[in-house]
């Protein structure tokens, strides 16, 4: 729990925040300096948190610079609404397969639509080792034409390079039923618990790297069951 946005604030609390990543939490601590917690003497001061939200380590100090400051607050890497819709494609030799969610004209389209659905912004990031990161595909699918549950969720990045991403950069990927990350949490999808990491370079101005995360989930939940996109419930995407 965060330090409050408003009202009086506690300097235990803002050690607890500190040194427990919760304002609210019952340790307790001795010889609290406030000089020592502005200036991130014993931690450091987490910079994710807006220039608003934490201390600018400068005297004087105040315990208002504390306000709605979060200890383990990770950064927002990219977020975006998305507009899923349901499909069916077929690869050689391979049953049916279903999918929900979207692709982009910058997804790996060999086993996979181009174009599926819509996403309201693919970003320009870091992340895998590079600068200029593009959003390239997140949908929810089987290959066992089964058309009611998903069996993997693939959630794909693309930049214009011709060398490998690494697996590093980004931490989760929580995507929300609505337009902001105030609807309901539909899944949350970890980097470490991906089931599968691959990076392909297709040419010398297109590398993917493509997460896969296994387990049965319903189309209805993830992320619609109409054809039409805009018939489907609009979702948001966190990566962080």
């Amino acid at each position: 729990m965060a330090v409050p946005s408003s009202g009086p604030l506690s300097l235990l609390g803002i050690q607890r925040e500190i040194f427990n990543n919760n304002y609210s939490a019952s340790n307790s601590h001795s010889d609290i300096s406030l000089t020592d917690l502005s200036e991130g003497a014993d931690e450091e001061i987490n910079t994710a948190n807006a220039a608003s939200d934490r201390p600018d380590g400068n005297t004087p100090h105040s315990m208002s610079e504390f306000y709605n400051y979060d200890h383990d607050l990770v950064a927002t890497i990219h977020s975006t609404t998305f507009q899923p819709e349901k499909r069916t494609w077929v690869v050689p030799y391979q049953p049916i397969r279903h999918g929900s969610g979207f692709t982009t004209s910058l997804n790996s389209s060999n086993n996979s639509p181009t174009n599926m659905g819509s996403v309201t912004t693919q970003g320009t990031f870091s992340l895998g080792g590079k600068t200029g990161v593009n959003l390239a595909a997140l949908y929810n699918f089987n290959d066992d034409n089964d058309s009611t549950n998903g069996e993997k969720i693939v959630l794909q990045f693309h930049h214009a390079s011709g060398s490998n991403f690494t697996d590093t950069g980004w931490s989760t990927a929580k995507i929300y039923n609505g337009s902001s990350a105030s609807g309901t949490l539909v899944v949350t999808l970890t980097r470490s618990s991906a089931d599968s990491f691959t990076s392909v370079i297709q040419n010398s101005a297109n590398v993917r790297a493509t997460y896969l995360f296994n387990g049965s989930r319903s189309f209805s939940a993830h992320f619609g069951t109409d054809t039409t996109a805009s018939n489907n419930d609009q979702h948001f995407l966190v990566i962080s």
